[in-house]
């Protein structure tokens, strides 16, 4: 009796854990915001929603581009400074993939 309580307790907590792995994972892909990042490096006048519109044509909403990098880099983005370098939701090679002063 003992036994069979001990592996309904295992099979539970199992289950239980599979389901917390699947929420994870759907909430953080949810977006479309995943693939091989882009490094920027941040020049004088670039604001992240700047950034955010240029990269609009990839198919990313400019909120939730903004909030994944905010997020995903730990920082504030009204307060980003020339030379910071920041991570951003685009492929490499995508059409976009440009020099943010080129496209000035």
């Amino acid at each position: 009796m003992m036994k069979k309580l001990f592996l309904n307790n295992i099979y539970t907590f199992l289950a239980i854990g599979l389901l917390g792995i699947l929420l994870f994972y759907t909430t953080n892909h949810s977006r479309g915001l995943e693939g091989t990042f882009q490094t920027v490096t941040i020049e004088v006048g670039d604001s992240i929603w700047e950034i955010a519109k240029l990269y609009q044509d990839d198919g990313h909403e400019p909120t939730d581009f903004v909030n994944w990098v905010a997020k995903n880099n730990a920082i504030d983005i009204n307060n980003i400074k020339p030379g910071q370098e920041v991570l951003i939701p685009i492929k490499k090679g995508s059409p976009n993939d440009i020099k943010l002063a080129d496209a000035k």
